[in-house]
């Protein structure tokens, strides 16, 4: 029943944090699908609004009268109609009357639906709805941004809508209106479907709860596996103990029975199962049938044999001197049969007198059998005990990572119920709940991330940037660390800002120096660590330097390999799944690159990230 207590313990904890890293997921694909339709969105509005100004620059574009496009009867200036050489009318569209226009002739092309609209109108068609008019009056309170999730038809979208402000080029047709420059205007509605985007995002939300649910159940498959083997190693363990405490009590009464009898198999020793040799000055008188069996020598050939003839060389010694000493009690020797074999026999003998001669008796038992037996048993005992450490170690190495995190927040969660409770001291074990949560929360993601990097489903997105600022982020998120570890941090840099600007994937290589400089704050309680970079040829050199512990020159090349750890005492204080340097490795191959150590044991190590140089001109 203890067993089981754990058993479901582990389990419950395996349980939540797949189910946080599930609600994990879903919460950032949610905001995924917001970033995204908002994106979509203000990429319209730039687009409607690069077009509204270009007409505006430009006084408005003529086009030619049809049945479509009709003059602007509310646009009231000068030459608005006119007639080219050739006959053929055109009409000038203002901005507005323009963006209409587009609006509704593109947009069931491409889905986006776009709308300007004002509080004070020239064309009817522009007329706010009741949403639009509410977004208007906001945007005169210095609102610049407003969106909001609604149905459209039937059909979800997102709206949103940014206000126009009255430029110089405007007054041509809305001076009149009473505006002047930087007065709003109104305002461009852009309402995006959001069907594909939730589509993609429901998508994903499968993918990751069918990843994650494989995964929990791989997890409690082995959980289930392996407390099935540990309970039969612990029934296998109980049964060899009884065992030998069943055949103890037997070889003790056995051997209890033998001393009491010894007398009377003396007399009656042919009807003995023990070889039994009589001898006189050292010389074999006689034999039992048992000792004819044995040693195979017949009476009259054992008759005159040298009461060392029968044991092995090692053992010749051994039994001369007990002899000649008398010795009376048992004990083991080499015995050696006429074929040339050897056995473990048990040798016991005792002086006794008969018509003025002095004889000695010698029993002389097989114990090969009991010797196996002897050897099984040690074989099974020292298997029980390796079973057992083999639990141990399985049992922490399961539960170490999960269980410190995991009793933080529920002990603090318990003292956070008290009322009696400072204001300090409640903010000081809401810290150690989010900071537990949040090593829990790297655990799971540290799993999820080497999974993806072995299935090579993770992508390298090249994009601009300023390794300066990439650099000068870390040092300032790692600063708080260093102070409280009481270890400077220092940083230098090789190239002027504008000139360290490169093509690479920010998010990478983030991670590995962020990784870096977890490792170095971790085992450098003495000097300083350094962050850098420097040019060599066409390479970009990152450096993350530390005065540590430092990594023996024999664990150098495994390292790099996953949950590998150079201190594994070290290691149980600090924390760590030993996975942050296979990840870094697997980061720095898909950038091109590749990362080295340099170490010596007791002075610190310095590790070398080189990816191909890209600079940006």
């Amino acid at each position: 029943m203890e067993r089981a207590k754990y058993f479901f313990i582990i389990l419950f904890f395996w349980t939540t944090l797949v189910v946080v890293s599930l609600l994990f997921e879903f919460s950032r694909i949610q905001n995924e699908v917001e970033h995204i339709a908002k994106a979509k969105a203000r990429a319209n509005f730039n687009k409607d609004q690069a077009v509204r100004l270009w007409a505006a620059s430009h006084g408005g574009v003529y086009v030619f009268v049809d049945s479509i496009t009709q003059p602007n009867f509310d646009l009231s200036i000068n030459e608005r109609d006119i007639e080219t050489l050739s006959g053929k009318k055109l009409t000038l569209i203002n901005p507005a009357y323009l963006m209409r226009l587009l609006n509704e002739r593109f947009s069931k092309y491409y889905g986006i639906i776009g709308h300007i609209t004002s509080k004070k109108l020239l064309r009817s068609e522009n007329k706010p709805d009741d949403w639009e008019l509410k977004v208007l009056n906001l945007f005169e309170q210095g609102i610049e941004e407003v969106s909001e999730y609604s149905e459209i038809n039937g059909k979800p979208y997102l709206r949103l809508m940014r206000p126009l402000f009255i430029e110089q080029s405007c007054l041509k047709c809305h001076e009149k209106q009473g505006y002047q420059t930087g007065d709003v205007r109104g305002g461009i509605n852009v309402s995006i479907p959001m069907r594909p985007i939730l589509d993609w995002a429901f998508q994903q939300k499968k993918h990751i709860f069918s990843m994650l649910f494989l995964l929990w159940i791989v997890g409690s498959t082995g959980l289930i596996i392996a407390f099935r083997k540990l309970n039969q190693v612990i029934e296998k363990q109980k049964q060899t103990e009884i065992r030998i405490k069943i055949q103890n009590k037997a070889f003790k009464r056995a051997n209890k029975k033998l001393q009491e009898s010894e007398h009377r198999y003396k007399i009656f020793s042919n009807a003995s199962f023990e070889a039994i040799f009589i001898s006189e000055k050292g010389f074999c008188i006689e034999q039992n049938l048992r000792a004819s069996e044995m040693f195979g020598y017949s009476d009259k050939e054992a008759v005159g044999m040298f009461a060392t003839d029968i044991f092995a060389e090692e053992s010749k010694s051994v039994v001369k001197n007990n002899v000649l000493s008398g010795y009376t009690k048992s004990y083991d020797v080499v015995a050696l049969r006429k074929n040339g074999d050897t056995f473990h026999a048990e040798i016991q003998g005792d002086n006794f007198h008969e018509s003025g001669k002095l004889l000695r008796i010698t029993v002389i038992r097989d114990i090969s059998n009991r010797k196996k037996n002897e050897l099984e048993l040690i074989k099974a005992k020292e298997k029980a005990e390796e079973s057992d450490l083999l639990k141990t170690e399985f049992m922490n190495n399961m539960s170490h990572e999960i269980n410190t995190p995991m009793n933080s927040i529920l002990g603090f969660s318990n003292l956070l119920s008290s009322n009696n409770l400072t204001e300090v001291k409640r903010d000081s074990f809401i810290r150690i709940i989010q900071n537990s949560s949040h090593q829990l929360m790297r655990i799971v993601k540290d799993i999820l991330e080497i999974s993806q990097l072995e299935t090579k489903q993770v992508e390298v997105n090249e994009n601009a940037v300023c390794i300066n600022d990439l650099l000068l982020g870390l040092f300032s998120d790692f600063s708080d660390k260093a102070e409280k570890n009481k270890t400077p941090l220092y940083f230098k840099k090789a190239l002027f800002d504008k000139a360290s600007k490169v093509l690479s994937d920010k998010a990478k290589l983030n991670r590995i120096l962020s990784n870096l400089l977890e490792n170095a704050l971790k085992f450098t309680h003495e000097g300083f660590i350094k962050l850098g970079y420097q040019i060599k040829g066409d390479k970009l050199v990152f450096f993350v330097s530390d005065t540590g512990i430092g990594i023996r020159k024999e664990k150098l090349k495994v390292i790099f390999k996953r949950f590998s750890q150079e201190e594994k005492e070290m290691c149980k204080n600090v924390g760590g799944l030993g996975l942050g340097l296979s990840i870094a490795k697997a980061n720095a191959n898909l950038l091109g690159g590749k990362i080295t150590v340099e170490s010596e044991k007791g002075k610190g190590s310095t590790f070398f990230v080189t990816i191909p140089y890209k600079p940006i001109t």
